[in-house]
């Protein structure tokens, strides 16, 4: 995990860190804006992310707006994935 006070800003997302793993829980908008921080400042300490490998788990309502505002980041948009051991959304 890094410190950077851009990322900490806890009133806007949730975040988990599991050894280099991220995740980030929040509204559309601002995991998308964690997402562009954590692609800007990340590299500044040593932590690339790679949105191409990651999930975005969302309810099947939001998939289309999902996909539309992630696409510059070809972030993978499903109704259901694994986490930490567990699931998370629809099978």
């Amino acid at each position: 995990v890094f410190d950077c006070a851009e990322l900490n800003n806890t009133s806007a997302w949730t975040q988990n860190w599991y050894a280099d793993d991220s995740s980030c829980q929040s509204d559309l908008e601002s995991i998308l804006v964690w997402l562009q921080l954590l692609v800007k400042e990340g590299p500044k300490y040593g932590y690339y992310p790679s949105p191409e490998k990651s999930y975005l788990v969302v309810h099947p309502n939001f998939v289309e707006k999902a996909q539309t505002l992630f696409a510059d980041f070809k972030v993978n948009v499903v109704t259901g994935f694994r986490f930490l051991g567990g699931f998370i959304g629809d099978f």
